[in-house]
């Protein structure tokens, strides 16, 4: 037999798969890491941070789609800062009043500028089993537009912290569109 002695291929076969062995694990060990800071990162964010989050999965899954919002300030139902904002991002947006008489004012204003589905978006709270498990109760109602009258029952939205660090809700169950 001519060549490289048998004892020599072995060795270098072992040699090649502790190296390999050796790779596999450092990758591991560095995705942990960053899962590690990732997890940090979302440990260390705001409240208002998963709220805005929540808000904008909210309104993504409304069905039909929101043309414009309105907004009740001081209520138990009330938007924090960062929903309100969330909806602010999102569209026109209008302060709307608890009274019912004041209600029916606006809701005038707003079909006198167009029949678009238009959004009350009400707040029931955020809740933490820990710091990566967050749920946010939001429900809506319709009070212009198309679907005025229409109601979008609470729904608990539980926003996800990836692999990057950045709050993200998964899609909801059953498809894209809610309502």
């Amino acid at each position: 037999m001519t060549g490289v002695p048998v004892t020599g291929i072995a060795s270098a076969l072992v040699a090649v798969l502790v190296l390999a062995g050796c790779e596999a694990r450092q990758a591991a060990d560095r995705r942990e890491a960053g899962r590690e800071f990732a997890n940090k990162v979302c440990e260390l964010s705001s409240d208002d941070t998963v709220i805005t989050v929540a808000v904008y999965a909210f309104i993504a899954q409304a069905r039909p789609e929101v043309g414009r919002f309105v907004y009740i300030v001081g209520t138990d139902s009330s938007l924090p800062p960062a929903g309100t904002q969330a909806v602010q991002d999102k569209g026109p947006t209008y302060m709307y009043s608890p009274d019912p008489a004041q209600q029916a004012v606006v809701v005038r204003q707003l079909d006198a500028v167009g029949d678009y589905p238009t959004l009350l978006v009400s707040y029931h709270g955020l809740v933490r089993t820990d710091r990566l498990h967050p749920v946010v109760k939001l429900s809506g109602e319709y009070v212009s537009g198309p679907a005025r009258g229409k109601a979008i029952g609470i729904r608990a939205i539980a926003p996800q912290c990836d692999s990057t660090g950045v709050w993200r809700t998964p899609p909801p169950p059953g498809g894209a569109g809610a309502g």
